[in-house]
């Protein structure tokens, strides 16, 4: 038995330490509880100042949890940026009723092509010449783009070539 209030303070608080820890090899669940069980009844410690102790550890774990998930969701957010798949810029002709499917014709480079449309882009709302945007397998108008076109002349070309077509 520790020998004056200091000792007794001193293996109160590494009993804590052990009890609070959450590192890998500290001791199993039982074996704490066990300890804490020992200390309270030993009387080294004041109870109040035992559960302090201990809901300042668990406010401290908390606060890290929640920066750590914080972290984290920045991190998915940057791994699905980094991992999107590849958007392809085409030039939107006309609009194409195919069956039953609503969809668009497209001019990507030399290619022409009938896509569907994604839910969220109104064909109303395109007109030819316009920049869109296609899925990663090129089979899906996925946006609109909201900045001036680099290819529109060549869309302009490539309408008035299709209207002589027709």
């Amino acid at each position: 038995m520790p020998r004056n209030r200091e000792e007794q303070l001193s293996m109160a608080a590494r009993m804590l330490e052990e009890i609070g820890s959450a590192e890998e090899g500290s001791l199993p669940l039982e074996e704490r509880l066990s300890l804490l069980v020992r200390l309270r009844d030993s009387g080294m410690e004041n109870p109040a100042g035992i559960d302090r102790f201990l809901l300042d550890r668990i406010v401290s774990l908390h606060e890290a949890l929640s920066t750590v998930q914080e972290q984290q969701g920045k991190l998915r957010s940057l791994i699905k940026e980094l991992t999107a798949p590849p958007f392809f810029p085409a030039v939107f002709l006309a609009p194409a009723n195919a069956l039953e499917v609503q969809g668009a014709m497209v001019q990507t480079d030399s290619d022409k092509r009938v896509v569907q449309l994604a839910n969220e882009v109104a064909l109303e709302q395109l007109r030819p010449g316009d920049e869109v945007f296609l899925s990663h397998e090129r089979n899906c108008l996925i946006a609109k783009s909201n900045s001036p076109s680099l290819v529109q002349p060549m869309a302009g070309w490539c309408c008035a070539r299709m209207m002589k077509k027709l």
